[in-house]
């Protein structure tokens, strides 16, 4: 669908923010060719104050499926390391890390 040639599908996900409600997944939900209408949710454990532990899935019509989980380790007070691994059966594994630095 277009408008004035610009496309107006497919809508960019909609993230639902459960800031509120306790031991809530971050939602996202959305519509796309590959995955159909789909929701992915995430969530976050904090394991101790320096590691939290993230993980979640995600659902589509289109038979999409997708599974991750990953890590936040806090090295120093302004020094994190994260990472994150992602699969989908039959397409993808894939795995990331990086560390941040905050400046004062």
């Amino acid at each position: 669908l277009y408008l004035k040639n610009l496309p107006l599908l497919p809508l960019p996900p909609l993230t639902v923010s459960t800031d509120s409600f306790d031991n809530w997944p971050l939602l996202e939900l959305g519509l796309n060719n590959n995955r159909g209408l789909y929701l992915v949710g995430k969530l976050t454990h904090e394991v101790n104050k320096q590691f939290k532990l993230n993980y979640g899935l995600g659902l589509g019509t289109n038979k999409w499926f997708r599974l991750q989980g990953g890590g936040d380790w806090l090295v120093t007070p302004r020094l994190v390391w994260n990472s994150e691994l992602t699969w989908e059966p039959k397409k993808s594994l894939n795995g990331n890390s990086g560390l941040t630095y905050y400046f004062p």
